[in-house]
């Protein structure tokens, strides 16, 4: 097993320890708070930060067995003046085409009676709104982006692109084991592999990933009283324009990137670790409904 770099095998523990002790963690939470140990507002934030420390502790626990330098995996990278622009273009393509999917999908979730929702904090003053921005949508974007953009994609380098993507799309989407975001997020854990692995620059997807946390967060309350987000129309126009400007977007950072070939293969580690987040993504959709 080659030092320094990333391998299937030790990507993959790297997820198996982050996601573990999130579960852990999680449950221990879960607990103080059904016990009234715990303030409503506590519980949301430390639902947000666990996930996030175990994903980032554990990618800087593996980077030292791979003898690689803290610096090199955590560095910023550098991103070119025209994308900023692109990745805004991406960013708010992303989050428009999602509206309308969206929407029909919480209608059949109500119907069918499941529980599954996303669950936010109380955002009326200037410190929680601060506490807000940080922890859900500065934290989870650098988070994330870490443990399922450069680690993964990293790890799985040598592979096509196409099977890079949608492997990381599904690792990403039940990875929140959360029904109401599984569609979302499989179509942006696919878009941000791709543009990863395109462009390998992590600083641009945790940059999209910034700002579609931060549309989903604020934009009702943006919007409020000027845009009715729950008129069918308006999320059709909203969904094309999307369409729009996220192909726009992904033209712009793609015109001068070439297709990724490879004839690696998928190790059986890495298929018995879809298959196992699978079962318990199942799991966690049947208990939903009770």
């Amino acid at each position: 097993m080659k030092k320094g770099s990333f391998t299937q095998l030790f990507t993959l523990l790297c997820y198996a320890v982050a996601i573990g002790a999130e579960l852990v963690f999680s449950m221990l939470v879960g607990q103080s708070y059904a016990a009234g140990q715990m303030a409503s507002d506590t519980y949301v934030y430390l639902c947000y930060l666990i996930p996030q420390l175990c994903y980032l502790v554990s990618i800087a626990v593996f980077a030292l067995i791979q003898r690689i330098p803290a610096g090199v995996v955590f560095r910023p990278q550098k991103v070119k003046p025209m994308h900023y622009l692109y990745a805004l273009l991406v960013g708010l393509g992303l989050f428009f085409v999602a509206l309308l999917p969206n929407h029909y999908l919480q209608l059949a979730f109500a119907s069918s009676g499941t529980k599954s929702e996303v669950i936010l904090p109380s955002l009326g003053t200037a410190g929680e709104i601060t506490i807000a921005i940080l922890l859900i949508c500065v934290l989870p974007a650098f988070g994330e982006e870490m443990l399922f953009r450069k680690t993964f994609c990293e790890g799985m380098k040598g592979n096509n692109e196409w099977v890079i993507v949608l492997l990381g799309g599904l690792f990403f989407s039940w990875t929140h084991f959360n029904l109401v975001q599984t569609v979302h997020q499989f179509v942006l854990g696919c878009v941000l592999c791709f543009l990863y692995v395109r462009t390998e620059n992590v600083t641009l997807t945790v940059m999209i990933h910034m700002f579609n946390n931060l549309l989903a967060l604020f934009l009702e309350s943006w919007t409020r009283g000027a845009i009715d987000w729950g008129n069918v129309e308006t999320l059709a126009i909203s969904c094309v324009a999307g369409l729009v400007l996220m192909a726009a977007g992904l033209f712009l950072f793609f015109r001068k990137t070439k297709k990724v070939e490879g004839e690696g293969k998928v190790t059986p580690y890495t298929i018995g670790m879809i298959a196992f987040v699978g079962v318990v993504w199942l799991v966690s959709v049947i208990t939903s409904f009770f």
